[in-house]
């Protein structure tokens, strides 16, 4: 593998962000983020092929994106059993660096101790111990990261590295190069084969099939990393929008991968049992009593006020298997006293299964969804599950959501998952769930 040498004009090709941001700055990009997300509906430069192909859209987080191109249950098995491609250029990159860089980011971030040329999942934390984001963050060195932001929170992750790198003085350069490039989600068992003829295709000279979990490559002008948000193996690729054209045909026409849509990623990561910001946690609902806690550095300085916003909210999130349809909707009540903060139809389980959090913990025998969400049909319906806090193999059974990943070197990707062993087409699936 070619070691990856950065320089600064390299660098200088992706600065969206100044070094200094005046107050005026911020209002001024406050103010564009408002007109965006209310007013008019971004679209990622692949906007055009994908209409071309048949994309069904949607609106997220200001953001005009494929929900599915004809069926999402279709584009979630072809994840599952050979790779699918998503379009994930919403989301936010943004280069950290600096003499202080790793001050700002050990401040800030939950994981406090990150290798060279590894990256690591975990949640950006304000001073009063609130989770405003989870997000990815690599470390090329000391003076040199590379932050993922989910697209609804960016400008809320820049605001708080920004005050704190103000406050505390730290010589630190904050570049958004999020308009500038084009982001990729190579998902599927197939991936490892299909992105070398992709990166073939597209004339970038690395050999990445010997990438670890979480290791990344970054040039200047190219990012790749082993990661994904699907419980499958994968890749996430970004470069210059320039290139999104090139980078679409080599995908579609010339390695034939499915593009995917919003719907089969959140079938894709609810099977894994990954959490998704705003729904399933949140600035109130905490990782803490998410079974997270292994994302969080018992060292990190803000656990203390992580664990009193805890205290104040209470709350436990557990995974829910139903026997059978309707699928529960979002914001639907629970007997034992909880919330159904996200549900889809598995397609490996064939039942339909959802995120609940709980006011406790200490319930037993069986759970009745008693209310209505987001226009829910399964109101007063009293759908039952069986309630088992630590058993395995009953019917509809609420598991903890803990678990580890398919070997050592995965388990920071399939954190959860909603099965210990099913089979598709043939193959065993080893997502293990909650224990």
């Amino acid at each position: 593998m070619r070691k990856s040498k950065i320089s600064d004009a390299q660098i200088k090709n992706f600065r969206c962000v100044n070094q200094k941001f005046s107050n005026n700055f911020l209002i001024i990009s406050k103010f564009s983020f408002i007109v965006k997300f209310f007013i008019l509906r971004m679209e990622t430069p692949f906007y055009t092929f994908e209409k071309e192909r048949g994309a069904f859209f949607t609106d997220f987080a200001g953001w005009r994106l494929p929900l599915h191109f004809g069926s999402a249950i279709q584009e979630a098995l072809e994840v599952r059993r050979n790779a699918g491609f998503f379009d994930i250029t919403h989301m936010g990159r943004v280069i950290i660096r600096g003499k202080d860089s790793e001050k700002l980011i050990s401040l800030v971030f939950t994981r406090v101790k990150v290798e060279n040329g590894r990256g690591a999942y975990g949640f950006l934390v304000d001073q009063e111990g609130r989770v405003v984001d989870d997000v990815v963050i690599f470390k090329h060195s000391s003076e040199f990261f590379i932050a993922i932001f989910n697209a609804s929170r960016k400008q809320k992750d820049i605001e708080l590295i920004l005050y704190e790198r103000e406050k505390n003085s730290f010589d630190v350069e904050i570049n958004d190069i999020s308009d500038k490039t084009i982001f990729i989600a190579l998902q599927g068992p197939s991936s490892p084969v299909k992105i070398q003829s992709i990166l073939q295709k597209l004339k970038i000279p690395y050999e990445v099939s010997d990438l670890k979990r979480f290791s990344f490559i970054f040039d200047g002008d190219f990012f790749i990393s082993r990661t994904g948000y699907t419980g499958e193996d994968g890749f996430e690729f970004f470069l210059h929008s320039d290139n999104a054209e090139s980078v679409w045909m080599a995908l579609c026409e010339n390695v034939g991968v499915r593009p995917c849509g919003l719907a089969a990623r959140d079938i894709l990561r609810l099977e894994a049992g990954l959490v998704l910001y705003g729904q399933d946690i949140d600035e109130y609902n905490s990782p803490l009593g998410s079974h997270l806690e292994k994302f969080i550095s018992p060292e990190f300085g803000r656990l203390r006020e992580m664990k009193l916003v805890f205290e104040k909210n209470k709350s436990y999130l557990y995974g829910v298997v139903f026997d059978s349809p309707p699928i529960p909707k979002r914001g639907d009540r629970t007997n034992p006293d909880g919330v159904v903060t996200s549900s889809v139809f598995s397609v490996v389980l064939g039942k339909p299964i959802a995120f609940v959090r709980f006011k406790d913990i200490g319930f037993g025998g069986s759970l009745t969804l008693v209310g209505s969400g987001e226009s829910s049909k399964s109101e007063g319906e009293g759908t039952m599950v069986g309630v088992d806090k630590g058993g395995v193999g009953r019917r509809g059974e609420v598991r903890r959501s803990e678990g580890v990943g398919r070997s050592e070197e995965r388990k920071e990707f399939e954190v959860l998952a909603f099965t210990r062993g099913e089979t598709v087409r043939g193959r065993t699936k080893k997502l293990p769930f909650f224990k």
